[in-house]
């Protein structure tokens, strides 16, 4: 199915019948894009969640394609956390896609939104986006109650 957003925007939408084959699907969907940024350019840059999301497919990813790709050319930027928890706090979400992806893929560049202040960081990662030319892939979950990252339905702030 394909959703239209506006003039040549087009999203692809998958519905799957539960949450495996989502996972699959979407592990499948990401490394292809991956492979395919990497046959016009040196490096892909990519956003991945952290949280209970992708964790499924963060598994999925080592097992079945950890030598689909060069997982060296993808650099990492971390797409949220806790503001004031440490960068390697058990906790935090560094940490998380720390011990889901980063390490456990050979990925060897990841920066970090922890190891700033929320201005230096919004800064900081409007530099790395623009010498990098973009984000080419974001990974981003809906959880169970339609959350969007830290943003729940029915808090406005």
């Amino acid at each position: 199915m394909k959703i239209l957003l506006g003039e040549n925007k087009n999203i692809e939408l998958y519905i799957e019948k539960d949450y495996e084959a989502m996972s699959q699907k979407a592990a499948t969907l990401l490394v292809d894009s991956i492979a395919a940024k990497l046959q016009e350019r040196e490096f892909v840059t990519f956003m991945p969640s952290a949280g209970g999301t992708p964790v499924r497919l963060y598994q999925i990813l080592r097992k079945k394609h950890k030598t689909s790709i060069d997982w060296s050319r993808v650099v990492v930027l971390q797409m949220d956390e806790y503001i004031g928890l440490p960068v390697f706090h058990k906790n935090s979400y560094a940490w998380f896609l720390c011990n889901e992806l980063v390490l456990l893929l050979s990925i060897q560049q990841i920066f970090f939104i922890g190891r700033y202040t929320v201005q230096d960081g919004v800064q900081r990662f409007d530099e790395i986006i623009r010498n990098a030319g973009d984000i080419d892939i974001i990974l981003h979950g809906i959880g169970e109650n339609g959350h969007l990252g830290f943003n729940e339905p029915g808090v406005v702030s």
